[in-house]
Order: C-alpha cells, then structure tokens, then sequence
C-alpha cells in the first residue's frame, strides 16, 4: 500500500508543478499567438515600437510554430530597422537564417537593414539574392 500511495503522490506531484514533456502549455501557445497577431497589427498600422514588444513577447513565450517564430523575428527586425535599432534588427536576421521559410523575404529583410546601414553593395547582394528566389520584388529606389 505504501509503495502505491508513494507513486501517486509522485504523479500528483508532477501534475502539480506541470512537468511536461518540454511542450508548451495551451495557454502559453494562446498568449504566443495573441502577441504575434498584436505585433502584426501593429506594425501594419506603423507603431514600430509596439510591433517591437509584442513581437519579443510572442518570441520569448514560445509556443510558436516553427514559420510564426521566424516570421516573428523577421517582422521585429523590420520593427527595429524602423527604429533604428539595426544591430538588433540584424541579429533577428542572423537568427532564423538557417531556418527562415521563406528566403526571399529573408534576403530581402537583410537588405532593408544593409541598406540603412549604408552598405549599399550588401544590401543590393542581398536583393539579388531575394529576387533569385521571387523576381516580383523590386529593389527599392535607393538601390537603382
């Protein structure tokens, strides 16, 4: 009897300090989401500093699926790039570069933070390398 009672305490214990198999909780995933979809709104009606937040929200909480989580650190490095935070803004980039889903807005994220830079060549290697990939972007005027 004692060995029984010893391995559900065990097993309550664990429900109660909510050990899991390393996956995120619903709720976590719900709040992960509702900041992702905070900072998309934000940054398309241009508050670059809320996208910024809500963005490392949603990437801090985690939860997200592998494409939302480096569409989130793309969106916050377009954020930054705004914000004139373009170390930050390239060290977005630099993490989801092996993983990024789709490469031509990668490239072309990476291009829009050479150019603020004012590493003109980067950033146009950068376009090029985006428009191998999608030729229906265009390099921005600064470029031509």
């Amino acid at each position: 009897m004692l060995h029984s009672t010893t391995i559900l305490w065990f097993a309550f214990c664990l429900l109660l300090l909510g050990c899991t198999d390393g996956q995120q909780s619903s709720t976590e995933i719900a709040t992960a989401e509702g900041a992702y979809d905070q900072g998309l709104a934000a940054f398309e009606a241009g508050d670059f500093q809320l996208a910024e937040d809500q963005l490392s929200r949603a990437i801090d909480v985690g939860g997200l699926n592998p494409d939302l989580t480096a569409e989130s650190y793309l969106l916050r490095a377009e954020s930054r790039t705004k914000l004139g935070k373009l170390d930050d803004a390239m060290a977005d980039v630099t993490a989801v570069e092996e993983g990024a889903p789709d490469l031509a807005r990668f490239h072309q994220v990476r291009g829009n933070i050479l150019l603020a830079r004012g590493d003109k060549e980067g950033a146009k290697n950068a376009y090029e390398e985006a428009r191998r990939t999608d030729r229906t972007i265009k390099l921005p005027d600064a470029l031509r």
